[in-house]
């Protein structure tokens, strides 16, 4: 079946990348199993979730459809909580992950449990098409829309920052504008401000995104000390590059306008034409040419979590 799987994709390259991506995921599914086992598609409709219900629905719909066409034995396994919880529902996925060929569709987030345990999706033919966010994650996230923020260059050129392409993750883009004012560039402290600085060092130090489940709160002590490692972080960014002491004056000013980013030093406004333009986790769907050197696109982080995404074992 494997080899099989191999000729038919090649053959797919004028078809939609999602099913081109989905077919790959079913031969790199069926890589080290059985070549008669059944591949079991599960996925959780979750309760007032139109949207994304509907997108993992037509995701589906595509994997039934190909292995129709292509012979390949599939079987949808869906659940919701009518029937099940979702805590129930885990336990049955993740027995049946332990024997069987399993496809997981899911929210990342959803996920986490199992991250250790998933395939190493660099072998995967197309896997070089996702920019780089989505490499090394235990998860791909599927072709559903995403909002970057647009800026032009202009200031970070002026402090020596080139990020060498159009495309930045959120934390890269807090990372720079760390350097930036390593560099001299004196903002005035805002809301902005405040929000990036407790981003930024709550992603340094692995708290952006936790759960019950999350690894970090497993170990009291580590987790103790990025929690003082954040708060430390964020009081001494304050004191150093705005001039502060952690008092009212801060929350007075932690209410000026969200996107006020003037530099004093340069003169320059770091959103100034901003455009908010929609994305996808592939690069040829991106709404630029990579001509366009003279922009840069950040990928909005609270616009991501929600994509349905693909898991396997």
């Amino acid at each position: 079946m494997k080899n099989k799987l191999l000729t038919i994709v090649t053959k797919l390259s004028n078809m939609l990348l999602l099913i081109i991506t989905m077919s790959i995921l079913l031969t790199s599914c069926n890589t080290a199993k059985s070549d008669n086992d059944t591949i079991q598609v599960w996925w959780y409709e979750y309760k007032d979730s139109e949207y994304y219900n509907d997108a993992v629905t037509s995701v589906a719909t595509k994997i039934l459809a190909y292995c129709k066409i292509n012979d390949i034995p599939v079987e949808i396994v869906k659940y919701n909580e009518k029937k099940i919880t979702y805590e129930d529902y885990e336990l049955k996925r993740n027995t049946a992950m332990m024997t069987g060929n399993v496809i997981v569709l899911d929210d990342a987030r959803k996920l986490a449990d199992i991250a250790d345990q998933h395939y190493d999706y660099s072998k995967l033919e197309k896997y070089n098409l996702l920019i780089d966010l989505y490499k090394d994650r235990y998860c791909i996230p599927l072709g559903v829309g995403y909002k970057t923020l647009s800026f032009p260059n202009e200031l970070f050129d002026y402090y020596g920052i080139d990020f060498g392409k159009s495309i930045i993750t959120y934390y890269e883009y807090l990372e720079a504008r760390h350097k930036i004012k390593d560099n001299g560039a004196e903002f005035l402290f805002s809301k902005l401000e405040y929000d990036e600085l407790l981003d930024y060092y709550l992603m340094k130090n692995g708290l952006y995104n936790i759960s019950g489940k999350s690894k970090i709160i497993d170990n009291e002590k580590n987790f103790h000390t990025a929690v003082k490692n954040t708060v430390i972080g964020v009081y001494n960014d304050i004191k150093n590059y705005y001039g502060l002491d952690i008092d009212k004056s801060v929350l007075e000013n932690s209410n000026q306008s969200v996107m006020s980013a003037y530099d004093a030093n340069s003169k320059m406004e770091l959103f100034n034409n901003t455009i908010i333009a929609h994305a996808t986790n592939y690069y040829q769907f991106y709404p630029y040419s990579e001509e366009d050197n003279d922009r840069t696109y950040m990928l909005m982080p609270r616009y991501t979590a929600l994509s349905p995404c693909i898991y396997i074992h």
